[in-house]
């Protein structure tokens, strides 16, 4: 796209500079990040950690493609799992036994239908047994969008009841059908997942996030573990939008993650990184295509050298550089440690030496004379 052509054109006239002055470079540096919603804060430790790998004044290109890559990538590794699970944190959760439920929510045009039927026949893909619930109430061509999509997964779906207008009880009847066991006498449960679809919406419709609270509690209520996940779909190309968005989102209701669609040839991308970095929310799935396959686990290696236009050969460069500079800041603060340990043995040793020498004097009478001397001016 253009916007990623001009951010790579950027980075390309940066790092093509001779003589490259630290401070100016940083500044150029600076305004090519914001501008792809990288966000203020990764930006700023991109330049911290660069004015600390600088030699002097001057700063070597290779240096600002390293620190660059490495520090988005330390970004996106984040552990936001917050300790619930030793996966990774861009891992879709499903529940430890019995039926998993994921809500997919967003707003319209965002590719959350899209997803959904990407995301079933994934599954189904999987040998997992399916249903899609249709709780989009407020849509008149909703549920028929989401059915076509089910077919074309191979699933099934749950619609609502005609005249049905409420999605708090969509939900509550496509429990009753996920939960009923198979008549086969073997206790088994009819599907594996359960894909709730909600009501396109923006962030500040406040009647509908409640009608999505209302849904969240009544799954809770009947499957205590659920949602295992409550995913938002985001289009990459609204950019830094997006994590506002995401920002309210994750406050009224719990996002657990995102899915980007569009992600491919955008340079507004970046702002993935500010979601990750801001509210500490993984990234799970992208979607590159209008394909059913086309949806695919999140990589950020991958994301960060197509965002920045790294071949395999100069991402294992950088790689490479990035350990070798690594393991001198390990071993320049191990010496620094070595220092300060044997300066604090030394003053330990001294304070020790001391302690001694002025036992030693009370034992010999020195405290007793002294006292003698005191008692005798007074």
């Amino acid at each position: 796209s253009k916007s990623r052509a001009r951010l790579l054109a950027s980075l390309s006239g940066l790092f093509g500079m001779v003589n490259l002055e630290l401070e100016e470079a940083l500044e150029q540096l600076e305004e090519i990040l914001l501008s792809a919603d990288i966000g203020t804060a990764t930006t700023a430790d991109i330049l911290t950690d660069l004015r600390a790998t600088a030699r002097g004044e001057k700063i070597d290109p290779e240096d600002i493609k390293m620190v660059l890559r490495g520090k988005i990538l330390e970004v996106l590794r984040m552990g936001t799992d917050k300790g619930e699970t030793t996966e990774s944190p861009s891992a879709l959760r499903y529940s430890p036994d019995g039926l998993t439920v994921w809500m997919v929510m967003g707003a319209n045009g965002m590719g959350k239908t899209t997803t959904i039927g990407k995301l079933a026949a994934r599954l189904r893909g999987e040998g997992k047994r399916v249903l899609v619930a249709a709780c989009d109430t407020f849509r008149a061509a909703a549920v028929d969008q989401l059915e076509e999509w089910a077919n074309r997964a191979q699933v099934d779906i749950h619609r609502p009841q005609e005249g049905e207008t409420e999605p708090w009880k969509v939900v509550e009847a496509a429990l009753d059908e996920a939960l009923t066991p198979l008549p086969d006498e073997s206790g088994r449960l009819p599907y594996d997942v359960m894909i709730v679809d909600t009501a396109g919406r923006l962030a500040n419709n406040v009647d509908l996030n409640e009608e999505l609270e209302k849904m969240v509690k009544v799954t809770s209520k009947r499957l205590p573990a659920a949602p295992a996940e409550i995913l938002l779909v985001v289009d990459a190309s609204i950019g830094r939008n997006a994590v506002e968005q995401a920002r309210i989102w994750q406050e009224d209701i719990g996002v657990t993650g995102l899915v980007v669609t569009k992600l491919d040839g955008t340079a507004r991308a970046g702002f993935v990184v500010s979601v990750v970095r801001d509210l500490n929310l993984p990234v799970k799935l992208v979607g590159v295509g209008e394909k059913l396959e086309d949806l695919r686990d999140f990589d950020a290696e991958n994301y960060v050298d197509a965002l920045f236009g790294y071949n395999p050969q100069q991402a294992r460069l950088l790689e490479e550089r990035m350990g070798a500079l690594m393991r001198e800041r390990a071993e320049k603060e191990a010496a620094e440690k070595r220092l300060i340990e044997e300066q604090s043995r030394k003053m330990l040793a001294e304070m020790t030496k001391g302690q001694k020498q002025q036992q030693a004097a009370s034992k010999g009478g020195g405290g007793d004379s002294m006292f003698e001397l005191v008692t005798a001016d007074g």
